[in-house]
């Protein structure tokens, strides 16, 4: 057997190692690209998902950003303003890929576009109250959702949230505090389990 023969098997048996590899690659991949858009150099960066918090308190609603996660895995967090006299301060971090892929799952999963648009406290509340306003970019438009007062405590309650939206909520809260530092609710037992369920 000649030695070009011998190369010519050699790489044909290593083309088809590589090949599945680069498939099931390419497949855990395409999660990623359904919710980002192609980045061109030089173009800004498409937000992926946006999170304005709103504090209701004596007639007011006072905003601030949340959270915001781009294409391009940054993710920039503000101040939280309760009176709306507070310095404007924004951190941004830069997600790692499997942390950016992580959340993306959570945004693609086939349950989230299908859930209601607003959610009601799990909690009693009189007078002051905070309340998320969730933008998710789906394909041709944006998806909305209205949470009051985000939470895992329930007072013994059946589970008031669907998998999908505790899953964001929980992802949320894991971000905004790995960027800002003053979330660490995401350590709640029940947050936990669902994003490690996930």
């Amino acid at each position: 057997m000649t030695s070009r023969v011998m190369s010519n098997i050699l790489l044909g048996g290593l083309l088809t190692l590589l090949v599945p590899g680069t498939t099931l690659h390419e497949i855990r991949s395409q999660r990623v690209f359904k919710l980002q858009k192609l980045v061109v150099p030089g173009s800004p960066a498409t937000p992926v998902l946006e999170v304005i918090n709103r504090h209701f308190t004596v007639g007011k609603r006072i905003p601030s950003v949340y959270l915001k996660v781009f294409s391009d895995r940054t993710a920039e967090c503000h101040t939280l303003a309760y009176s709306g006299m507070e310095p404007e301060f924004a951190r941004k971090k830069t997600l790692a890929p499997d942390e950016f892929e992580r959340l993306t799952a959570v945004l693609d999963s086939p349950k989230l576009p299908i859930i209601k648009s607003r959610y009601q406290s799990t909690r009693m509340v009189i007078d002051s109250w905070m309340e998320w306003d969730v933008s998710i970019q789906r394909p041709g438009h944006v998806q909305k959702i209205e949470i009051v007062n985000f939470s895992t405590t329930w007072f013994g309650m059946a589970q008031p949230y669907p998998d999908a939206l505790l899953q964001l909520g929980c992802s949320v809260w894991k971000i905004r505090d790995e960027v800002y530092g003053d979330e660490p609710a995401y350590h709640d037992r029940k947050c936990k389990e669902a994003l490690e369920a996930h």
